[in-house]
């Protein structure tokens, strides 16, 4: 399979620097006390990378844990044996790193960080464990979720983050010039969704999610790639995924095996204008639910009732606020990133699916995605 010619693009994101990371933690900090909590306890995962731009080596079973409180430093409680990493660490003239010894454990070390009595909101990644050792030495210490108490906490991007995820929708978008390449009549789904893959590594994605439905499979949002072959006259629905420098991608086309019939080209463009229209209605200060409601609006008009529309934020994870679906009043902040996908369903038959993320801009909105949507013709 020959890959597309690339447009011309930065090889790699721009890099977080210190100062951005001190902001970072100052705004994060500033954004607990407003919402009535004591402070922040972040552990590895996405919260502890946005926060301090650090992985620890050792990984999650040994605690690792960045507390942030009003009037107190920023502290990273880390084993002793991650204690010079964590010194090395893009934020480390933000920080100052308690290393605890197996002899003592973890929990004593930073329970002196917090307060006995304190509410804290905790990264969603945090292991039980490490809770209930907490507890057992701070026992009237309250833990909410970082999502729940804290939504917005990685949901406004800066500049750097919305470049880095730029990025990401970059190499998606050429692995989707690949693929629409290769053959497609006559493999089974799960072939094709290995060349999915492949062109997703191959184009710089660290780890990949690729999926294929075809025909009556494409009815279905949550198919899983079988062994089904696929035919000339075949609607086809891709979805490429993937992680580039840490950061998430999102992208759905749905191509034609073969010249599309006129049926498949009417709900093609019933999902195209959907889609536009849903991208026109991104702008700041817009409730979340508004942008379905315009998608849905023009499927409504051309006889779509039952429509599949669905959005989440995406970042350093592929499952972040904002989620800008039906009840959804929150405003559209500058910086909100997400991907929203439009689909409409032939049971039996065949999907159409397309899906891009869009960035909330000053302006309005901005694709991330350059892809085209037409529906392309494979063969």
């Amino acid at each position: 399979m020959t890959q597309a010619p690339y447009r011309p693009w930065p090889r790699r994101s721009p890099a977080v620097d210190a100062e951005d990371l001190r902001s970072r933690l100052e705004r994060a900090t500033g954004e607990a006390a407003r919402s009535g909590f004591d402070g922040i306890l972040a552990t590895p995962g996405p919260d502890l990378r946005y926060l301090c731009g650090y992985t620890p080596a050792s990984g999650a079973d040994r605690l690792t844990v960045l507390v942030l409180s009003p009037g107190q430093d920023p502290t990273l409680v880390v084993p002793r044996r991650d204690e010079r990493a964590a010194a090395a660490s893009p934020a480390a003239a933000a920080l100052t790193v308690v290393a605890w010894d197996d002899t003592d454990g973890p929990y004593r070390p930073l329970s002196d960080l917090l307060d006995p009595a304190g509410v804290y909101a905790v990264s969603d990644s945090a292991w039980a464990r490490h809770l209930l050792g907490i507890e057992r030495v701070a026992p009237a210490v309250v833990f909410h979720p970082v999502s729940e108490a804290l939504p917005m906490l990685r949901a406004l991007k800066g500049e750097e983050e919305v470049a880095q995820l730029e990025m990401a929708a970059a190499a998606v978008d050429f692995a989707y010039a690949d693929v629409v390449q290769g053959r497609f009549a006559g493999r089974t789904e799960q072939e094709v969704t290995a060349d999915l893959a492949r062109c997703l590594y191959g184009r710089g994605h660290s780890r990949v999610d690729a999926a294929v439905a075809t025909g009556p499979s494409g009815a279905d949002p949550l198919h899983t790639p079988g062994h089904r072959p696929i035919q000339f006259g075949d609607a086809v629905v891709l979805r490429l995924g993937g992680v580039v420098d840490g950061y998430r991608a999102d992208l759905v086309r749905t191509v034609s095996v073969g010249p599309p019939s006129p049926e498949l080209h009417r709900f093609h463009d019933a999902v195209y204008r959907a889609q536009q229209a849903a991208t026109d209605a991104v702008r700041p200060g817009v409730p979340g639910q508004d942008i379905e409601r315009a998608a849905r609006r023009v499927l409504l008009d051309a006889g779509h009732a039952k429509a599949h529309c669905a959005a989440h934020g995406v970042g350093l994870t592929a499952d972040e606020p904002p989620w800008p679906v039906e009840g959804d009043v929150q405003p559209l902040n500058v910086g909100m990133c997400f991907a929203f996908e439009v689909g409409v369903h032939l049971t039996g038959r065949f999907g159409v699916r397309l899906g891009d993320v869009v960035t909330v801009t000053r302006a309005g909105r901005r694709v991330l995605n350059r892809a085209p949507h037409e529906l392309a013709v494979v063969y």
